[in-house]
């Protein structure tokens, strides 16, 4: 087992020739938990889409879990920006969860697919809620579900694209706690605009905007914010 869940070595990716990433490098060790921020278009949701093997990179070297990306893909729980599919469509919370078992073959979900589904909506909350129809969910509640979803593959590793990017507040505290739990045994990787607030509780922020570049997130100025986003940003301090 690799001592590493992602492995980047001088990465670069280039749509239609236009450069979105350039010489990217970046080692998470297993069990760390991650912030990926950046400006809108500096290329942090196709870093995940690389990770994730949807995408290939036009040069540099790459491995997730010790394993081309590929391979690993049904090692990573992954929670998208926005979900892929219409709210209104008549599917409950339970079977949005189940999903999260489907491994490519056909057929239907067992007793033991249905327990991990279960575990799953325990641990996220949301077990109450698995006969309800997603359309009647508020924002919160289905950010639960999605990360129930991927939990329910029973993933070493989590990626997060923007999760609380159309909640509230309070409710995003929330969700980072639950993050923060679930970090105690994956590796958690989380896409975000919020630099402050994420600071609070990821170990190291990757800061993406054509290139990267890490911080601790005790090192982060002022200075950092302003050359990755290009103009002043007012910082917010969160207590927790």
């Amino acid at each position: 087992m690799s001592d590493l869940a992602v492995d980047i070595h001088d990465l670069s990716f280039s749509y239609d020739q236009i450069p979105v990433l350039e010489h990217v490098s970046l080692q998470i060790p297993e069990g760390e938990f991650v912030g990926l921020v950046g400006p809108n278009g500096g290329g942090k949701s196709t870093l995940i889409r690389i990770i994730l093997g949807l995408l290939h990179a036009s040069s540099g070297t790459l491995r997730v879990l010790g394993a081309h990306p590929r391979k690993a893909r049904r090692k990573i729980g992954y929670v998208p920006q926005y979900p892929a599919f219409d709210r209104d469509f008549p599917i409950t919370v339970e079977q949005l969860v189940l999903m999260g078992r489907l491994n490519g073959i056909w057929g239907g979900y067992n007793a033991h697919d249905r327990e991990i589904a279960l575990q799953a909506m325990r641990e996220t909350e949301v077990a109450g809620l698995k006969g309800r129809v997603i359309g009647s969910l508020s924002g919160g509640q289905l950010q639960r579900v999605l990360v129930a979803r991927a939990l329910a593959c029973e993933p070493r590793m989590l990626l997060l694209d923007e999760p609380t990017s159309n909640i509230d507040q309070r409710v995003e505290s929330e969700i980072f706690d639950l993050l923060k739990q679930l970090n105690e045994r994956m590796t958690v990787i989380v896409v975000s605009h919020d630099i402050a607030f994420i600071s609070a509780y990821v170990k190291r922020v990757a800061c993406l905007s054509g290139t990267l570049v890490c911080h601790e997130t005790d090192a982060i100025s002022g200075d950092d914010i302003r050359d990755l986003y290009g103009e002043d940003v007012r910082q917010v301090h969160h207590a927790h």
